[in-house]
């Protein structure tokens, strides 16, 4: 028998950790390598990619527009004046679990039996996690998980 619990912990952990990069990068929005909305898309992307949450967190990026009046002359301005509107984008993010995604990973967790031909556990004692790594891939072996 397995006990997967170890998968949970190690989701959770994951998880923590990309929710927290994630608000670590929300200041860092809109300034140097992060201007442009492909720059923040890849570095989400990525961090999610490291972390293992690709389909466990959601995110959106917003974009708003700000506005700027300029004067086209390095002069005093007067009231008769005309200025050039200009504006950039401003990005912000946002970001959270999704549901449903962790309920379906959910149900890999528990106790479920391996079946194999190899005598590869003495009596009386439990399979543990390097058991696991090590039958995992010989060709022979047969995993049942009941979903």
């Amino acid at each position: 028998m397995i006990h997967f619990s170890v998968l949970f912990s190690t989701r959770i952990r994951r998880l923590e950790q990309a929710l927290e990069e994630l608000r670590a990068l929300q200041p860092k929005l809109n300034r140097y390598k992060l201007k442009q909305r492909q720059q923040i898309q890849q570095r989400i992307q990525e961090i999610l990619k490291n972390r293992h949450c690709q389909t466990l967190i959601t995110y959106e990026i917003h974009t708003t527009r700000e506005y700027q009046h300029l004067q086209p002359q390095k002069v005093r301005p007067t009231p008769g004046a005309t200025t050039q509107v200009t504006w950039k984008p401003i990005f912000s993010l946002s970001f959270g679990i999704n549901q449903d995604a962790l309920r379906e990973a959910e149900k890999t967790d528990g106790v479920f039996p391996l079946i194999t031909s190899l005598p590869i556990y003495p009596e009386n004692r439990p399979c543990t996690l390097q058991d696991t790594h090590d039958v995992r891939h010989r060709p022979f072996l047969y995993r049942h998980r009941t979903i």
